[in-house]
């Protein structure tokens, strides 16, 4: 069973999902998982305010890793300043120090390898993906999002990067469609027929709002809201968020036509917030920093839906939730479990990890 490293083609192609499903699935069948990420990604700090990176904390917590941050990312840097960073590291450096923390998995029956967001950063210091592949002595994995306005531009992704990689000495592991549209199918399914002929294994997994969308938790986090009740249901997630700033006699009917949702609205549209609570929402976002009226408060704590408040307005509101990354984290209990079952059901895992 040869290492793999998974590597996106695109920032969110879903392969942090890919590589936690794998990993879950693989310790179920009794192997040792290493988990190993070259570059990291600084998105967050830990308690010493040290940069980290939140995908490594998942995987640490989740897989119950042995291994300590340093061992699972030995370099850990700020993706808006990444090349430049990576260029005055020099490519010595940085490999030897990538070299000596990847010499602590010697007793993993596999290591699951996460790339960055595409094959070609790192490329300015000679650290690409298929560079880092052939060195680490494993295989690549792509990691797509296909697009719903062009879909089948994937097979040409496909046929480029395994060009790529085969030039770089590297073999191609296969390539996972992630979170494909339902609209898209019949393009994927194009794509994965014409894939599998050149020979390369192909998998698709389907979207899954669940699994995609935001918790009330990530929104609290991102928007920087305060949470007026609800506290204990913030791991809900937000399929769909919608906007009310209608009449409170059209609120009800628009309100049923979306099940799982965020609902915004003025902290002062009483009616309004009413309605929402009446139908199936997740998450009651009250703009404006205008503190609701106690019925409401009283309804959503009965119907256990958390109310949470915001200074901005309304559209700015609803444009940062439209921008949030999907991202899991160790407390996403419910979505790591889709994660892994995707991941089990779409693909054939002997075919990916034997060839």
């Amino acid at each position: 069973m040869k290492n793999l490293m998974c590597c996106g083609v695109a920032g969110f192609s879903g392969k942090t999902a890919v590589i936690l499903g794998l990993a879950l699935s693989l310790q179920e069948r009794g192997k040792k998982v290493g988990y190993f990420k070259p570059f990291a990604n600084h998105n967050a700090s830990d308690e010493s305010g040290k940069p980290v990176d939140e995908d490594v904390l998942l995987m640490q917590d989740v897989l119950d890793l042995e291994y300590d941050y340093n061992e699972i990312a030995p370099i850990t840097l700020p993706s808006h300043d990444f090349t430049r960073q990576c260029v005055e590291m020099t490519h010595d450096r940085a490999w030897e120090t990538i070299e000596v923390a990847f010499s602590s998995f010697k007793d993993a029956d596999i290591v699951l390898i996460e790339g960055l967001s595409d094959p070609f950063r790192g490329l300015s210091i000679g650290l690409s993906a298929p560079t880092l592949a052939k060195r680490l002595d494993c295989r690549l994995l792509m990691s797509i999002k296909p697009s719903t306005a062009t879909p089948c531009r994937v097979y040409d992704y496909i046929l480029g990067l395994k060009d790529y990689f085969s030039k770089e000495g590297v073999k191609t592991a296969g390539a996972v469609l992630n979170q494909a549209y339902t609209s898209s199918f019949d393009s994927m399914r194009w794509v994965i027929d014409n894939a599998e002929a050149q020979g390369i294994s192909t998998w698709m997994i389907p979207e899954n709002l669940q699994l995609t969308s935001p918790t009330v938790g990530d929104i609290v986090r991102e928007l920087n809201a305060t949470v007026l009740c609800g506290d204990d249901h913030l791991h809900l997630v937000c399929e769909r968020t919608m906007i009310a700033a209608m009449r409170a006699q059209s609120a009800l009917g628009y309100f049923r036509r979306v099940s799982n949702k965020a609902v915004i609205t003025g902290g002062d549209r009483t009616d309004v917030s009413l309605a929402a609570l009446e139908t199936s929402t997740n998450c009651l976002i009250l703009t404006g920093n205008l503190y609701p009226e106690a019925q409401v408060l009283s309804e959503a704590r009965a119907k256990e839906v958390p109310v949470i408040l915001v200074t901005m307005d309304t559209a700015t509101t609803l444009k940062n939730i439209e921008s949030l990354p999907w991202r899991l984290r160790p407390e996403d209990t419910e979505k790591i479990a889709i994660a892994k079952e995707a991941v089990k059901e779409n693909i054939d895992f002997d075919k990916l990890l034997n060839e």
